[in-house]
């Protein structure tokens, strides 16, 4: 026989989880199934979808050239503004500018360059 388990706020919490939700016994009759089924596979699939287009991106980063991935990581992903970047490195603003500028267009490029692939597959 098993032991009598202590309850604690966080056992409810995951026996509502198991179990359909607070209150809720897995033969609760109201409990759908179905509709948490259709819950769970909603969020894998998006889920799959975001990590796709990651990847997508990643892909498209590493096609870049240094100073074009760089630009756009320093100013896009980390939040550096062009004036930070020309201070710590010496070079000029407009050239993180135009290097950023370009970058963008050449990733634009490439993933819509995925998207078409993916759209005729």
């Amino acid at each position: 026989m098993h032991a009598a388990r202590r309850r604690t706020p966080s056992t409810r919490a995951v026996d509502g989880a198991v179990d359909g939700g607070p209150g809720r016994t897995r033969t609760d009759a109201s409990f759908d199934t179905a509709a948490a089924f259709d819950a769970h596979a909603g969020a894998l699939l998006g889920f799959a979808v975001n990590a796709l287009e990651r990847l997508a991106l990643v892909e498209a980063l590493a096609r870049l050239s240094d100073a074009h991935r760089e630009a756009v990581v320093a100013v896009h992903l980390h939040g550096r503004t062009y004036r930070e970047l020309a201070e710590a490195t010496g070079i000029p603003v407009a050239t993180w500018r135009t290097r950023a500028y370009h970058a963008l267009r050449v990733l634009r490029g490439h993933l819509e360059q995925t998207e078409e692939h993916d759209a005729r597959a």
